[in-house]
């Protein structure tokens, strides 16, 4: 229990300096000590309770449901390995001056691009520079884009442990990851039914998981990706496979393009 200068009770993390600031600080769920100095009274107690709650309900297991003001502790705690000190400081400087009073307090499953272009929006008419907005876009690039990589690997643990309790794999299926209780690879009418539920969850037509194939090599293309690199990705046993999908996406933009030459050369 912590003590201010006269003697009386300020609570449990928080104690009075000579200076007459006030300190508070606990031990975050990475085991690190997390201490912050204040004016005033009531702002310590605030940002006291604030921080234990969001240690309290973040779990990094699971990225998604952590709050990003937890998520950037448990990023930053990283980086400090890994980078050079200036690079740290200009993170911590990007995250607590423009993103942290955007969404620190959104569960990083919640965050949306909305959201981030926000914080670009508020810097750009608070009079920032266009290098320091640079700075927080690379800022919030890198800590979203771990989190995204963080919650792959964790569900490609999971499923890795859950095939561990199959008790016959088949050896043609040995090197699949996603396999079902039989050992065998998952049917896409199991993928096409969780999509289904999604779409109507979210109110949105139904689509199958062949559409969202075939929109994804759709992207490709249009991003100018080689033919022969699309056929290893998508699986295509004949080159040929794929240059329909070449041929279908060219004739399209084809149509496209004339149209809109045509509108044009419209005379109103």
């Amino acid at each position: 229990m912590g003590k201010d200068l006269k003697g009386k009770d300020l609570g449990v993390g928080i104690t009075q300096q000579k200076n007459g600031l006030y300190n508070a600080g606990f031990v975050d769920k990475l085991g690190k000590r997390r201490v912050k100095r204040f004016k005033k009274l009531q702002e310590c107690r605030k940002w006291l309770d604030e921080a234990k709650y969001i240690d309290e309900h973040s779990s990094i297991t699971e990225a998604n449901t952590m709050m990003v003001d937890a998520w950037f502790e448990y990023w930053i705690s990283i980086k400090e390995k890994t980078v050079r000190p200036n690079t740290v400081r200009n993170y911590r400087e990007r995250y607590h001056r423009n993103i942290s009073k955007v969404i620190g307090k959104m569960l990083l499953v919640d965050v949306k691009p909305i959201h981030c272009q926000k914080i670009f929006s508020d810097m750009a008419d608070e009079g920032y520079k266009t290098t320091t907005i640079y700075q927080t876009r690379i800022t919030l690039y890198n800590m979203l884009d771990f989190a995204k990589e963080d919650e792959a690997i964790r569900i490609l643990k999971a499923q890795k442990e859950k095939n561990s309790k199959i008790k016959v794999i088949p050896m043609e299926w040995a090197d699949q990851v996603f396999l079902c209780r039989k050992g065998e690879p998952v049917k896409n009418s199991t993928y096409d039914t969780a999509l289904f539920k999604i779409c109507d969850k979210v109110g949105i037509k139904r689509f199958s998981m062949h559409v969202l194939r075939h929109t994804f090599a759709t992207r490709c293309i249009e991003a100018g990706m080689m033919p022969k690199t699309l056929q290893k990705i998508l699986g295509h046993s004949n080159i040929g496979i794929t240059m329909n999908l070449y041929v279908h996406i060219t004739e399209d933009e084809k149509h496209k393009e004339i149209e809109l030459v045509a509108g044009a050369l419209k005379v109103i």
